[in-house]
């Protein structure tokens, strides 16, 4: 089998925007989409929302799920009809082993599982990886990060050298399967001399790929669709390793969103786990409920930062 050859760098500046056309009253914003499995799917909805303002979005960056709806937004995508949308999303999900319990007894299970099966999960990342790409290649076409309209930035971890990577020109839709190949259920992605994996391991929120991406004045606006910590600590040593590894993780969100200027967090029920795809309805409403109610402070960074006016409809007006 032929060698492929290695996508191009990606350390690449960002294409450049000469920003809003003279006289533009909305409020120009850059956008970092969160990751978080389905829970991601409430991306959509505060899109709807956001899109039926003034508000002009000059640029996004994504991590995982967030990635995935980035690279539709950056492509001209049409989020006011979500049926279509979620079909796409839903077509290559991975499957919850577990449709019940918690977090840590549905990766027990996942565990068992693959043991009882005679699997591991590398193996079972292969197979759904392969699907995710051809998926996201249907979807997204054969383009270039750099060519698209907007200027987009996918980040992901280089598992050989645990180091954070933004990518900003390269195949597309390779490109967010390394950023949403979450380890163990999508395979990771040889990049040139790095090997890619989910995004959300280091930078799940990517605030710094969008401040990286801002143009001039623009606010970021950040949007977490994390759950909350659990209230309680589990009660099991395998549950306590993972609750700790959650708590590393939401330790390095919290700084990354000390670097926006507005922070979205979605209130999403804390038992929708990220294969909850199903219930894909409530995320959706969920994510419409947190645009609108973040409308004013979007508009409120906007004016600090004399990135324009923001005149704000009612929610549903076409």
């Amino acid at each position: 089998m032929a060698k492929q050859p290695p996508p191009p760098p990606d350390h690449a500046s960002p294409p450049t925007d000469d920003g809003p056309e003279p006289g533009t009253r909305g409020c120009a914003v850059v956008l970092a989409l969160g990751g978080g499995g389905a829970r991601g799917v409430a991306h959509l909805g505060f899109l709807q929302v956001l899109l039926r303002t003034q508000v002009r979005v000059s640029a996004v960056a994504g991590s995982s799920i967030g990635a995935v709806v980035a690279a539709l937004l950056a492509t001209g995508t049409d989020f006011e009809h979500s049926d279509p949308l979620l079909d796409r999303l839903r077509r290559c999900a991975p499957h919850n082993p577990l449709p019940h319990g918690s977090l840590s007894a549905r990766v027990v299970g996942l565990f068992q599982a693959a043991r009882l099966i005679g699997s591991d999960l590398v193996g079972l990342g292969a197979e759904t990886g392969a699907c995710l790409e051809a998926d996201l290649r249907e979807m997204l076409g054969d383009r270039d990060i750099a060519s698209l309209p907007l200027p987009l930035a996918l980040t992901a971890t280089d598992l050989l050298t645990n180091e954070y990577v933004e990518l900003r020109r390269g195949p597309l839709a390779r490109a967010v399967h390394a950023s949403a190949a979450l380890p163990g259920v999508f395979t990771p992605v040889p990049w040139g001399d790095r090997l890619l994996a989910d995004g959300g391991i280091l930078a799940n929120v990517p605030v710094r790929a969008a401040r990286h991406l801002r143009q001039s004045n623009e606010p970021v606006v950040a949007v977490s669709v994390s759950p909350p910590p659990a209230s309680e600590l589990p009660r099991t040593g395998f549950g306590l390793l993972l609750h700790s590894s959650q708590l590393c993780a939401q330790a390095l969100q919290e700084r990354d969103e000390q670097e926006a200027d507005v922070v979205v967090r979605v209130d999403l029920p804390a038992d929708l786990s990220v294969f909850d795809f199903e219930r894909s309805d409530e995320a959706l409403a969920a994510g419409r409920a947190a645009g609108s109610s973040a409308l004013g402070t979007i508009a409120t960074a906007c004016a600090s930062r004399g990135a324009g006016e923001l005149d704000i409809p009612p929610y549903g007006r076409a």
